[in-house]
């Protein structure tokens, strides 16, 4: 029984939070996920995250970062000089000749804004927004 809030047991409170949330969430087809919390010692304030799966995704298989770098490559795809309908497919990379899928792209990250994942493997990278020019376009674009 928690007496007073404090750091430690709002850790515990948000693994318990987050495992009633993740039935809630499949319950739904969406994605829910405990925020940032503040507190003092008589109350606690948590922010509850809620994101739609990305299309293609089994229920539970894409957090909410994921489906929002999916998201944000939909929308600002462009900006970055790639094409939105590149989303969820495959290229060749120009440098290694492997197989990537693109799914997403984070805005935090300047240098190497797109998400891919190796098909070989599933193991994911970020890559410059010129690589998977070249890989869809070819090097004359």
């Amino acid at each position: 029984m928690i007496k007073n809030f404090d750091r430690n047991n709002l850790r515990a409170l948000r693994a318990d939070l987050d495992a009633a949330l993740s039935k809630i969430a499949s319950a739904h087809g969406i994605v829910l996920s405990v925020g940032s919390a503040t507190f003092n010692p008589a109350s606690a304030t948590f922010k509850l995250h809620a994101a739609l799966l990305a299309p293609g995704a089994a229920e539970g298989e894409k957090s909410a970062m994921d489906v929002k770098a999916w998201d944000d490559y939909q929308h600002l795809a462009t900006l970055y000089g790639c094409r939105p309908e590149w989303l969820g497919k495959s290229f060749r990379s120009p440098t290694s000749g492997e197989e990537f899928t693109v799914t997403g792209l984070k805005r935090s990250s300047p240098k190497y804004p797109i998400l891919v994942v190796r098909n070989s493997d599933e193991k994911r990278f970020k890559f410059r927004s010129e690589q998977v020019r070249k890989g869809f376009l070819g090097s004359t674009s």
